[in-house]
This record gives C-alpha cells, structure tokens and sequence, in this order.
C-alpha cells in the first residue's frame, strides 16, 4: 500500500515538472515576440518619421481673372523658352487656373489653356470682375439716355475708364449686354462702349416705335417750321457713322432767299479731307458695293422727304427741287417716292430757295434715327 502512494506522488511531481517546464517555456517565446512586435512598430515608426510630403509648388484658383498690361504670349509650358500658342493683345481677360511658385501662371483664354508670366498681367478684383462679367444679353434692344446735359460712354464699364465719346440727353443707344455692377455695354455715335444704368432707361418696343416714328409734321407757325421728317435705317454701324457724319455737316445750314443748295457741296466740302468711311453702296442695276461715304444719302433722302411729304399735304414750302432720283435699289430708311441718292461725279440733290425770306436746315440723330427740319429764319 506503501509503495503504491509513493508512485502516485512520484508520477505527480514528474507531471508538474513537465507542466511548469512547457509553462516556462511558452512565457518565453511570447515575451521574445512582444519584443520583436516591440521592435518593427518602433522601427516602423523611425520609418514613417521619415517619410514627408512633397511641397507644392503651384496654388490651384477658381473664378479668379485678370487683364493683359501688354502684348503678352500664350505659351506651351511654364517658361519663357516654350513654344508660343499665340499672343493675347493688351487689355484682354485671362481665366488663372493655377498658380506656380516661379511666378506663371495656367490660364485660359478664348478656349485655348496655356501659361503665361504673371510680370505682364493684373489679377482682378471681385468688383473688377463684376464689371467684365456679362450678367444678361439683349437683341434688338434700345435705351434712351437720362441726364441733365449730355453722358460719356466709357471704354470700360466704370466711371474711371477714359471716355470714348458723349452723347446728349435724349439719345437712343443700341444696348448689347448688361454687366454685373449695373454697367451697360451700348452704341452710340457710332461707338461701342459702357454707360452706368443709372442714366439711361431701357426702352420698350412700343416706347422706342414712338422715338423713331415718322414725326412728319405740319407748317408750325409758332415754330416757323416749314417741313420736317424723320427716316430709320437698319443698315451697319459704318452707315450710321457716315450718315452722323453727314447729318453734323448739314445741321444750322442756311439758304438765303434766291440761293440754292447742292447737299455733296455740304456734306463734303471742298479742301476738307474725306474722311468717311467704306460703307454698303448702290452702283446700278440694283447691285451693292464697299465704297466711301455709305449712309451719306439718308440725310439726302430724309431732306428731300421733308419737302416731299410738308407738298403732298398742301404746304407751300417755296422749296423747288432741281436735282433729284431714286437708288437703282430699294433703299429701308425712306419710301421709294422720297429716295433723294448722291454719288459724287455723278448724282446731286438740289433744290432752289424761292421764298422771300431764309431757311435753315437743322439736323439730328439717335443711333439710327435721323430728324431733318426745316425752319424759316
């Protein structure tokens, strides 16, 4: 009985032995492979920290323009050594795409991306933006001008832009587009420009009918008006430049009693340089041309148009006309009755003052809308 409690507690200790051995041993390997993890997350560190991001070189933009202070070149890639796309003149808009560090710039321009120097162009403001940015469109549109004396049109749409030209209050402007800051882009005088809406009104079509209608009116004793007409022309802007043009020589004319009047003697005077402009011309059989001096023969026609029709309503205007005919085409701006053509060489209007007093022509025009009245002085 003896002996075989002594097996038992031999066998037992031999089994803890075993046990207490595999149980050492396995607390070894898991302490030397938390060491290793230990290591590889500290290596991975070192590893990581030294590992950084590559600087940018270049600041990407959105919505950002800006306006060409010279000539300047679109070209291929960011350096002066690039090949050209083309160049863009002064005073034009580029879209900035990016920004580079060396000072170029990514833009686009007319649909065509490429880089330019930022040394050769002015990034704009948000107000600057707003006056370049169209904020609607118009078709066949007019407005008329709202002011005390007379308003610039602007090359630009503020009123520090240097003025192209002036136009007087009661003017009719051809309106293009609207810009963002309440700024128009408009015709007049033949010039293309910006006025601010605060000084014209836009004109519907029932109201502009009424500013060009035909305001043929009877004698006017109180005004001495003997005849007057106003005639509409639907032809180009170098037309209305010539008719303007002619329309400024006519205008305070006076015709003493006996006298006559030659209108290629007064709308193109000897020893004044010619400086009409080519314009849409008749030179027979109804065919057209690019000459000098299209339009000139609105301010004919609407002068013979105001003798004309002041006759055919009974009005004796003492005017005779010596020297007149019709296009060999249809003109749009008078009826064909009162078409009055002038060709230099060639075709004059004229008419003898046979009153006993003077006349006096007195001229004015809206765009494409030209009044000629004619007074007793």
């Amino acid at each position: 009985m003896k002996d075989v409690f002594k097996r038992i507690i031999i066998i037992a200790l031999f089994l803890f032995l075993i046990c207490g051995t595999i149980y050492i041993a396995n607390k070894k390997i898991n302490e030397k492979d938390e060491d290793v993890s230990n290591i590889n997350v500290q290596n991975t560190t070192v590893v990581e920290n030294k590992i950084e991001e590559p600087k940018k070189d270049y600041e990407e933009l959105d919505n950002i323009k800006a306006r060409t202070i010279s000539n300047l070149n679109l070209r291929e890639e960011p350096n002066e050594t690039s090949n050209i796309i083309l160049t863009i003149p002064e005073g034009d808009i580029l879209e900035l795409q990016i920004k580079y560090d060396s000072g170029w710039y990514k833009v686009n321009y007319n649909q065509n991306n490429g880089y330019v120097s930022g040394e050769y162009i002015k990034v704009l403001t948000e107000e600057e933006i707003s006056e370049i940015t169209v904020d609607r469109t118009y078709e066949n549109t007019y407005a008329v001008v709202s002011v005390n004396d007379s308003l610039n049109i602007r090359q630009r749409a503020n009123k520090e832009a240097s003025a192209l030209t002036h136009v007087k209050s009661g003017s009719i402007l051809k309106v293009y587009e609207k810009m963002q800051n309440n700024w128009y882009k408009v015709e007049g005088n033949t010039i293309e420009g910006y006025v601010s809406g605060e000084y014209i009104k836009i004109l519907t079509d029932e109201e502009y009918k009424a500013y060009s209608s035909d305001t043929n009116n009877l004698l006017n004793p109180s005004e001495n008006i003997i005849a007057t007409y106003t005639s509409t022309s639907t032809y180009n802007k170098n037309s209305r430049y010539n008719m303007h043009l002619a329309a400024d020589y006519q205008n305070g004319v006076v015709i003493a009693p006996g006298e006559s009047y030659s209108h290629l003697k007064v709308v193109h005077p000897e020893g004044v340089e010619n400086i009409y402009v080519d314009s849409t011309i008749f030179v027979g059989n109804g065919k057209t041309a690019q000459a000098s001096g299209g339009g000139i023969c609105q301010t004919s026609s609407t002068t013979y148009a105001a003798i004309a029709s002041a006759e055919e309503k009974g009005i004796k205007t003492g005017l005779n006309v010596t020297a007149q005919a019709p296009h060999s085409g249809k003109v749009n701006y008078v009826p064909r009755k009162y078409e009055a053509t002038v060709s230099s060489g060639s075709q004059d209007f004229c008419f003898r003052n046979c009153n006993d007093y003077s006349i006096k022509i007195v001229t004015s025009y809206n765009y494409n809308t030209l009044t000629v009245t004619i007074y007793k002085v």
